[in-house]
């Protein structure tokens, strides 16, 4: 195989989706889980200020008069 130019990394990681076995540098998988994490806590922001602005709190449901 002819090299395209790019660094090979130090050490290759393979992750299983379903059937497929995908091959990645280590970083990735550190990058992946950092943007899950980062997705989640803007995702559970946008609930409790939604819940803030319709006046919903606590597990009851009740609202502000």
């Amino acid at each position: 195989m002819d090299h395209d130019g790019r660094k090979d990394p130090a050490e290759v990681t393979a992750t299983r989706f379903g059937s497929r076995w995908t091959a990645h540098g280590a970083g990735v998988a550190g990058t992946g889980a950092a943007l899950l994490l980062a997705g989640a806590g803007a995702g559970t922001a946008g609930v409790l200020r939604l819940r803030d602005a319709r006046g919903t709190r606590g597990a009851g449901g009740s609202r502000d008069a």
